[in-house]
């Protein structure tokens, strides 16, 4: 979704990172979904920067972790 927003915007990771006071390999980490921001202020800063609804965010991210633990359930679970 990080990655959609920011092309649509034509943006680089770069552009990205400075405005959301972040390194861009940690930007690329997200968009690949290697990394997820876990606090507050991190998840803001990243929707603004972005200028997307900080709300819309939240939720990605929630159903990201969501999805995420229930697949390290399922591989317990063999």
């Amino acid at each position: 979704m990080i990655s959609r927003v920011r092309l649509w915007r034509r943006w680089s990771q770069n552009e990205v990172a400075l405005k959301a006071d972040m390194r861009p390999q940690t930007i690329s980490e997200i968009e690949l979904g290697k990394r997820m921001p876990k606090s507050v202020p991190k998840i803001m800063k990243l929707a603004d920067a972005l200028e997307m609804p900080r709300e819309q965010l939240f939720k990605w991210i929630v159903n990201e972790f969501e999805y995420q633990d229930a697949r390290s359930a399922k591989r317990r679970e063999q």
